[in-house]
């Protein structure tokens, strides 16, 4: 009869804030250079690299559990001097610098900072990219018939809330704690902030001097396209219609009327998206498992930022493998072990 063990997993909570860890030195020479790039190309392609087997090569350089094209351009983009996301986590007043995305202080009451720019956008006074609400790609034509949640004269319900899941486009181009704010986030925006519009958008100034500049990047509906005289900013959060669910907030102010609030639309229209910065606590759907040799077990990690490390604290006892939020303990023999599951971009 197998033995049974207790095996706990424990969570390492830390009130600090750490940036996003990045693993530059894929060949581990001391140096960030244009051979770790060759390095984990050659990797990619299956290229054997010379002393691979003697040496720790690390080639998942951004921390996401995999190596492909995306940790290449975060290498190049080290060896260009330009920030990653979630690279510098210190919190601004202003933007400083071309370094986008910053996170910018506004001395809320709920404590959320926003981003300098837009998704897609590489200074803060341009549109970037317009989505459809739900969807994380541009497009050409913003119809309901090109809507991909449109199917068969219904509207797909994908959640009230869309804020850092697959349907977050700035979750998923940004990663990390960036995520679409909700229509209660941009009401405490603008109920928090003075709105002064100037030049071809609003200048958001917190009571603490931090500021945000919106630019009035209008919206696309069908082929066509406003801009340049208001803004209409999506939100995370659906309207709670019983029509087929085609609605969803979004923030608007005009050039004229000069009025910030909030309204919903449908869902079809492209519209830009700037992200906030919120810390979400990490959390486990079980704090502990009980098995038996040679028995596997899973525990989903509901909630955080986004990226994570698990490690076991006797590998004889039991294993922990990661894929996704899906982190899965293999026991190997009678004992305990602590596993500790780490969200590396809040380092809680």
């Amino acid at each position: 009869m197998k033995k049974l063990f207790a095996l706990f997993v424990l969570v390492v909570m830390s009130t600090a804030v750490h940036a996003q860890k990045y693993h530059y030195d894929v060949n581990g020479d001391g140096m960030v250079n244009v051979s770790d790039v060759t390095t984990f190309v050659n990797n990619i392609l299956g290229v054997p690299n010379g002393g691979e087997e003697e040496k720790n090569y690390v080639y998942d350089v951004n921390g996401d559990g995999t190596a492909n094209v995306s940790d290449v351009t975060c290498l190049v983009n080290k060896i260009l001097g330009v920030l990653n996301p979630g690279e510098d986590t210190k919190p601004c007043l202003t933007c400083p610098d071309d370094h986008h995305p910053h996170i910018i202080d506004l001395g809320l009451p709920s404590g959320t900072m926003w981003a300098c720019c837009n998704v897609d956008a590489d200074k803060p006074e341009s549109y970037g990219g317009y989505y459809a609400w739900g969807e994380t790609e541009v497009k050409k034509n913003y119809s309901e018939a090109a809507y991909q949640y449109y199917k068969n004269g219904k509207y797909i319900d994908i959640g009230t809330d869309i804020a850092g899941t697959e349907y977050d486009v700035a979750h998923v181009k940004w990663g990390g704690c960036w995520q679409m704010p909700s229509k209660d986030l941009f009401t405490e925006l603008y109920s928090s902030c003075t709105c002064t519009w100037t030049g071809d958008g609003m200048l958001f100034t917190g009571a603490n001097g931090g500021s945000v500049f919106l630019p009035a990047a209008g919206r696309r509906y069908g082929v066509y396209s406003d801009c340049g005289d208001f803004a209409t900013y999506w939100s995370s959060t659906r309207y709670p219609s019983n029509d087929m669910l085609p609605y969803a907030y979004y923030l608007c102010f005009n050039r004229n009327i000069k009025e910030t609030k909030v309204e919903h639309n449908l869902r079809e229209d492209g519209r830009p998206v700037r992200p906030v910065w919120v810390l979400s606590d990490l959390k486990l759907s079980t704090s502990s498992l009980r098995l038996a040799p040679g028995d596997v077990g899973t525990v989903d990690i509901t909630s955080g930022c986004g990226r994570y490390t698990v490690e076991s604290s006797a590998p004889g006892v039991a294993t922990a493998t990661l894929e996704g939020t899906k982190v899965t303990v293999s026991a190997i023999s009678s004992g305990t072990a602590v596993v500790t599951v780490t969200d590396t971009e809040t380092g809680r």
